[in-house]
């Protein structure tokens, strides 16, 4: 399954919120050396119940607009 991702790199909270059909990802992370992307992976991984390693950032890896897919 495919998602829309907006990251919100260095925000003041955590957490993941649908919108639609896509997703708003919150991070305290900054976007440096692929910290905020793994902590995104971690998130969503928490919030769809599977593991890290079943979710691919398909584009969008140096953007705040990503296309992820989750593998179940």
């Amino acid at each position: 399954m495919q998602y829309l991702v907006t990251a919100k790199v260095g925000a003041k909270r955590e957490g993941v919120e649908q919108d639609g059909d896509s997703l708003i990802v919150w991070t305290r992370k900054r976007a440096h050396d692929g910290e905020a992307n793994q902590d995104i992976i971690k998130q969503l991984s928490k919030r769809f119940h599977t593991a890290k390693s079943h979710i691919t950032i398909l584009r969008g890896e140096k953007s705040r607009t990503k296309t992820i897919e989750i593998h179940k």
